[in-house]
């Protein structure tokens, strides 16, 4: 049981802490990968001509921002602007769970053990799922989905906040903050404001149809800061898909084509049979890689829930009484379920599947955090113990690998620096030898890859691989 207020106060901070020092190792232990420097991470930086090269490719705001600010990182951590770009990426991440948990709360996080326990369990339902290596696998795919995670977050939580009738911060009636949050939003992704869209429309034929046949009185029409999101968010969308590429480039990544099994429109036209079929498996395969994680947690809860129920003498709802937290359960499930559907086209990687799981952690947490309304100071001095444990385990695996990397690959790229020639061999198979667990958790991207064959420049020496090399 949790008596002293100072070890209450001790627990809460931990739980708040403890995920930003393990993004804090993350980030200032990670060494360049193939694609951050492909990208043109350790050399000069040329800001505008890199957010023109981005746009040309994916007309996403989350590639325009991966790839301006990619040059000012060194291939590993140095004192000077490398530092603030590192810790903005630390600032960013903790952003994202402050938002989710602020969804899920209804309110801005405090310091209190309930709002502390939320916050741990969103790091933990991503750090431990294979979700996690979005936010620590390379610095090109962190900054794709920070900002891809901050806008839908940022933009969401208005609208979940009016579906349930809680307060929504003033900020968002500023005209100046709602619609640049749209034209962020609309352009952060493909397939999440779409999605967003369907599940609004949904929403409002629900409550046209509840005023007319139960006499309810859902507003239907929207307030000007929905006017002004929405509409910046179409706005941005537009002009990525009509100026930008939109998504035709698939058809000609060899990547999405051959890995990820896309189906295009004219193979739908030629084939439709075999088409339709690759695509059902695409749906099954996607909604397993976005469901299985959530649906197994939500299993372990409600086994935990009943027997601390049966214990206690008391029996566990399965949902909150709250009309308007089940009406957000049902949202979230929505645009879950549309956000993975409309990536049919291809078996989605997870790192695609991540803004549908984010909606989904939202989700989960909030039935967990009902299922748990009524432990006890016990209960919960068992629960916040478990956390912390778990994050420091986190935080230890991952300090281990991080470093052993750092160390391995520092030794690789102080040997290229120091040459004098201008080519330099390297045999990519010997520097791939490290411990493996489930999911490759906690392990960062390689830095020297085979699919880069002979296209690196570091330090302004061109890199050839040679397998005929020894350690």
């Amino acid at each position: 049981m949790i008596k002293s207020s100072k070890l209450r106060k001790l627990i809460i901070w931990l739980l708040y802490l403890l995920p930003v020092i393990f993004f804090a190792i993350c980030y200032f232990l990670l060494t360049a990968t193939e694609e951050d420097i492909a990208q043109g991470c350790g050399t000069a930086p040329d800001v505008l001509n890199d957010l023109i090269g981005a746009f040309r490719s994916d007309a996403r705001i989350s590639d325009m921002y991966a790839w301006a600010v990619i040059n000012f990182f060194d291939y590993q951590y140095s004192f000077g602007i490398d530092t603030i770009f590192r810790l903005l990426d630390v600032l960013a991440v903790t952003g994202v769970l402050l938002l989710l948990t602020s969804l899920i709360l209804g309110h801005r996080p405090r310091q209190k053990l309930k709002d502390a326990l939320v916050f741990m369990g969103c790091f933990l339902l991503l750090v431990l799922t294979p979700y996690g290596y979005t936010f620590y696998r390379g610095f090109s795919m962190i900054h794709n989905y920070l900002i891809i995670s901050l806008a839908l977050l940022g933009f969401s939580l208005p609208f979940i906040r009016k579906l349930t009738n809680s307060k929504i911060p003033k900020l968002y009636y500023r005209w100046w903050i709602a619609l640049p949050l749209g034209l962020v939003f609309g352009m952060s992704a493909n397939f999440p404001p779409i999605a967003f869209i369907a599940t609004y429309v949904i929403v409002k034929i629900w409550q046209l149809w509840q005023n007319k046949k139960h006499n309810q009185q859902y507003r239907i029409r929207p307030e000007a800061w929905e006017c002004l999101m929405i509409g910046g968010m179409l706005v941005s969308m537009l002009f990525g898909y009509i100026v930008g590429p939109g998504v035709s480039r698939y058809a000609n990544d060899p990547m999405y084509v051959n890995t990820y099994d896309y189906v295009a429109i004219g193979d739908i036209l030629q084939n439709f049979g075999g088409s339709v079929a690759r695509i059902a498996k695409h749906v099954i395969v996607n909604f397993a890689r976005t469901m299985g994680p959530i649906v197994i947690i939500l299993l372990l809860a409600w086994i935990v829930a009943c027997l601390v129920g049966k214990i206690q003498h008391r029996k566990i709802k399965l949902l909150p009484d709250s009309l308007a937290q089940k009406r957000l359960l049902l949202c979230l499930a929505i645009f879950s379920c549309f956000s993975t559907l409309i990536g049919s086209q291809i078996i989605m990687p997870v790192r695609l599947c991540l803004p549908a799981y984010l909606a989904l952690i939202v989700a989960a947490t909030i039935l967990i955090v009902h299922w748990r309304q009524e432990f006890k100071s016990r209960e919960l001095a068992v629960l916040s113990t478990i956390m912390i444990c778990l994050a420091v385990a986190a935080i230890i695996v991952k300090t281990i690998f991080a470093w052993d990397f750092h160390v391995r690959i520092g030794e690789v790229l102080a040997m290229i620096k120091n040459s004098e020639d201008n080519v330099i061999y390297i045999n990519p198979d010997t520097l791939q030898q490290r411990p493996k667990i489930p999911f490759n958790m906690f392990q960062q991207e390689e830095t020297f890859v085979r699919r880069q064959e002979n296209g690196y420049n570091i330090y302004g020496k061109h890199i050839v691989y040679d397998a005929t090399l020894k350690d």
